[in-house]
C-alpha cells in the first residue's frame, strides 16, 4: 500500500507540474517579429546612431 501511495503522489505532482507549465506542447505559439520594431522611426528622426551598424 505504501508503494501505491507514493506512486499516486508522484503522478499527481507530475500532473500538477505539467498543468502549471501549460503542457508540454500546447497551442501557445509565438509569432515571428517581422519588420522594424516599434519606435524605429522616432529613433532615426532623433538622429541617433544605427545600433546595428
Amino acid at each position: 500500500m505504501r508503494r501505491f501511495t507514493r506512486t499516486l503522489i508522484t503522478a499527481a505532482t507530475v500532473a500538477g507540474v505539467i498543468a502549471g507549465t501549460a503542457g508540454w506542447a500546447s497551442g501557445n505559439s509565438q509569432e515571428a517579429v517581422t519588420g522594424a520594431p516599434v519606435g524605429t522611426g522616432a529613433w532615426r528622426a532623433a538622429g541617433l546612431p544605427d545600433p546595428e551598424g
